[in-house]
């Protein structure tokens, strides 16, 4: 298998954007966060039709070129509509103290690596965490009974817990896929 085919067969999940271009779409939202819809929509044509808005229309050609479908210039005018208009810089004053960390037992990490490395290429993170609730479900329920006993957490928390773990656990085995794949090259 050549590394083109191993190329076409790599799915991507979230395509993330260029900095510039991101940091582009936070000023335009952050200018126009007050105006109406309507003149946001005004001014965001007004903004991909001048030199500024360069870095956008470069970034949807490279998001076009790597396999992101769907009307890409509108999915970053909502984004910049509601996403970026009302992000903020500053942190939230108000932030809660932080929890515990409360660690998964290594059997279960263990197992999920196993788990990611046969369904990695086959399978979407939320299809390979279904796959792997069925066959690793006494597993499951014994780190959640666990966690629920140390944490005192309720039975969703705990779920949400094992799924945010095997899904961090896939990007970090893709994005090694990734980087072993370019230091071969």
């Amino acid at each position: 298998m050549s590394d083109h085919d191993d190329a076409a067969q790599k799915r991507i999940f979230r395509f993330k954007l260029e900095p510039l271009c991101a940091h582009v779409i936070a000023t335009f939202a952050h200018e126009f966060r007050d105006v109406d819809r309507i003149e946001f929509r005004l001014q965001w044509e007004r903004l991909l039709g001048s030199v500024g808005g360069e870095p956008i229309r470069t970034d949807i050609d490279r998001l076009e070129l790597s396999g992101c479908n769907g009307d890409i210039e509108n999915k970053l005018f909502k984004s910049a509509r509601y996403y970026y208009r009302k992000k903020t810089d500053e942190p939230n004053k108000e932030s809660e103290k932080r929890k515990k960390y409360v660690p998964l037992s290594k059997a279960l990490v263990s197992a999920m690596d196993v788990h990611i490395s046969n369904v990695i290429l086959s399978m979407k993170p939320s299809e390979g965490f279904i796959d792997f609730e069925v066959v690793h479900g006494r597993c499951v329920r014994e780190e959640m009974s666990m966690l629920n006993v140390t944490t005192s957490e309720d039975h969703h928390v705990a779920m949400n817990k094992i799924k945010k773990t095997y899904k961090n656990r896939y990007f970090l085995a893709t994005t090694r896929d990734e980087a072993k794949k370019i230091g071969a090259l």
